[in-house]
């Protein structure tokens, strides 16, 4: 909640991930959620990817283990400004919301 704060008054400057499934983040997800890009497309997701080499890359799942994979793996593609939710949307009380992200 503190982070989407300090985006909106400009104090910090990242971009927020979802890398649940599909039917996951239509059912809930953080609010201002910028991207949806589910672990399981990962291999055509790397593209995506390379346009954060140089911006904060918040991403999130439902309990965390799933970030850590595409964690990991963003490293290999030279992605290391990298975090993650810890305990996922599970342990995120802020504002969410619900239907299709584009």
């Amino acid at each position: 909640m503190e982070l989407l704060k300090g985006r909106e008054d400009k104090k910090i400057d990242f971009v927020l991930i979802d890398v649940r499934e599909a039917y996951e983040s239509e059912n809930d997800r953080i609010t201002k959620t910028d991207y949806f890009y589910p672990t399981s497309e990962f291999g055509s997701n790397q593209n995506k990817y390379q346009n954060f080499k140089d911006t904060r890359v918040i991403i999130y799942c439902r309990s965390s283990s799933r970030t850590y994979q595409v964690k990991e793996a963003l490293k290999t593609i030279s992605i290391n400004n990298v975090s993650h939710l810890d305990g996922g949307i599970n342990t995120y009380f802020g504002d969410k919301e619900s239907g299709s992200i584009s």
